[in-house]
């Protein structure tokens, strides 16, 4: 539990940073057809650009609707994205001006992966748009590996101990019954 909110906390922090991008406001905007329009290009660019730097797996500003406005893979204004309704509490609270993130799920590619939502606040404090962040969680499963190993060599340890105790005490009990 304690990994998960350490990675919900980080997540929520790369997305708030996001959200600081000039103009990210533009994003509320965009209507279907505008992928063409400077303030589209402009945003996905960044969008992007972030992405690569932070390693993560998308990057999304979507409305209420739950439809995509602006994503780092340049996908089609006006898609629906079928994870919000998934995440449906999480999308709530975020246009309740509320940081929040999913729970850790599986993708279609065998992989974990969590996303954490933050509000696009415009200037007179409206939640105008959502931002959203997908990381995979593949450092879990280095983790795991090192848990099982920790497990591997305490096991192997413990058997060493008790193999030593064994020799040992026939050792010290041997001499004593031939007092």
């Amino acid at each position: 539990a304690g990994f998960d909110k350490e990675l919900e906390q980080r997540l929520i922090s790369v997305a708030s940073l996001i959200t600081t991008i000039p103009n990210i406001e533009y994003a509320a905007d965009l209507k279907e057809g505008d992928e063409e329009l400077r303030a589209y290009n402009y945003l996905f660019g960044k969008l992007k650009s972030v992405k690569e730097i932070t390693s993560l797996k998308s990057v999304f500003i979507f409305d209420r609707e739950g439809r995509l406005l602006v994503s780092s893979e340049n996908d089609k204004i006006g898609r629906k994205i079928v994870r919000l309704e998934i995440d449906k509490s999480e999308i709530e609270k975020t246009f309740n001006n509320i940081k929040t993130s999913s729970v850790l799920f599986k993708g279609d590619d065998g992989n974990y992966y969590k996303n954490a939502y933050v509000p696009v606040i415009y200037e007179d404090d409206r939640v105008i748009a959502a931002l959203g962040v997908s990381a995979s969680v593949s450092y879990f499963e280095t983790l795991n590996n090192i848990r099982n190993g920790l497990i591997l060599i305490v096991f192997v340890s413990l058997l060493l101990i008790i193999l030593i105790i064994t020799i040992v005490s026939k050792g010290i009990s041997k001499p004593v019954a031939d007092l």
